[in-house]
């Protein structure tokens, strides 16, 4: 997900996961960062373990002869993990590491990889990490301390039942933040070497496509996809019953495609945050998208979405979903861009 300093207060970022639903497969190991699930033979969803630093969902693929990393979480520490996994269950040494988007959560792990490994990406999402990872950093080294020390505070104050939702979102952010403390210290971005234009298809003891999608959740995005085997590693395009994060996006360009996704042959979709599901995760990623347009369109022109008291009551269909603030947020950007347009 995208830090951007005007909203870090309001926002809890997208890139927060709790595993309130089960997963679609058993869970084979668990670390501190992160839970695996296998989905096919050599093929391993690495679900972000609440509490701990890897913070978006990444994936792991033995191709035969070496093996593929998807989005390599956010903190050095959980990719640092995930490199132990491989090397602690055989798999064949990393080729390739794919970053989806340019997202902060799904990138800064890139760092821990030998320079060996190639990392993949558009040309778009390349440039976008090399620009926008120097602000972020510097932000974050801003804003993140005091925010770290607000959350640890919140969480070690805690006084009720550690199972109920507010206490588990306290157990996301403070190690959100606590990690983004650190960057400045810690992090060494590590551009994209391997662009890709279109499809990059690799692999023959099974095929894998790296897709460009274009502009959805942000302006590039990349699935993974596995046909003979119908895994879908879709990122940020789809999510498991959070609200997806619009505002660095085309929600319009987004529908139209998770709608080519939907006509593929999937068995399972490995979204950039929540559980791991089949087709109907993308399905409600789009319903929620088209009934939000629709929503705010609606809308009085002339409503002042400025105003502190202005609000936005969330359809039931999505009450439920984690990070419900960021409902009010796409609401104000699509609103914007509709009266931009006038």
């Amino acid at each position: 997900m995208l830090l951007r300093p005007l909203l870090y207060v309001k926002i809890l970022f997208l890139c927060i996961i709790l595993n309130a639903k089960c997963i679609a497969q058993d869970i084979i190991d668990t670390t501190s960062h992160f839970k695996v699930v296998q989905l096919a033979s050599g093929v391993f969803a690495c679900i972000h373990e609440f509490g701990g630093e890897g913070i978006c969902n990444s994936g792991v693929i033995n191709m035969g002869n070496y093996t593929v990393v998807i989005d390599p979480f956010m903190s050095p520490k959980a990719a640092v993990e995930l490199l132990q996994w491989i090397e602690y269950n055989s798999l064949p040494p990393v080729k390739y590491v794919i970053n989806t988007h340019y997202h902060n959560d799904h990138v800064r792990g890139n760092q821990v990889f030998n320079q060996n490994v190639d990392i993949v990406s558009t040309r778009k999402t390349a440039e976008l990490i090399a620009s926008e990872e120097p602000k972020a950093i510097a932000a974050e080294s801003n804003y993140a301390p005091d925010l770290c020390a607000r959350f640890s505070a919140m969480k070690s104050g805690f006084k009720g039942d550690t199972l109920d939702r507010s206490f588990l979102v306290l157990k996301m952010m403070q190690p959100y933040f606590c990690t983004l403390q650190r960057s400045k210290d810690e992090i060494l971005t590590r551009t994209p070497n391997l662009i890709f234009e279109t499809k990059m298809i690799i692999g023959e003891s099974r095929k894998l496509e790296i897709i460009d999608m274009g502009e959805g959740h942000t302006p590039s995005d990349v699935v993974v996809y596995l046909p003979e085997e119908g895994i879908l590693f879709a990122a940020d395009l789809v999510t498991g019953d959070f609200h997806p994060y619009l505002p660095d996006g085309n929600p319009e360009s987004w529908i139209e495609i998770l709608t080519e996704m939907l006509k593929w042959p999937i068995k399972w979709v490995v979204p950039g945050h929540g559980y791991v599901g089949q087709i109907n995760l993308i399905q409600s990623t789009s319903n929620y998208i088209s009934d939000l347009l629709d929503t705010t369109y609606n809308l009085d022109i002339n409503s002042n979405m400025d105003n502190e008291d202005f609000n936005m009551t969330i359809p039931n269909t999505y009450i439920n979903w984690w990070l419900d603030q960021f409902y009010l947020d796409n609401v104000k950007f699509v609103f914007t861009r509709r009266t931009e347009k006038k």
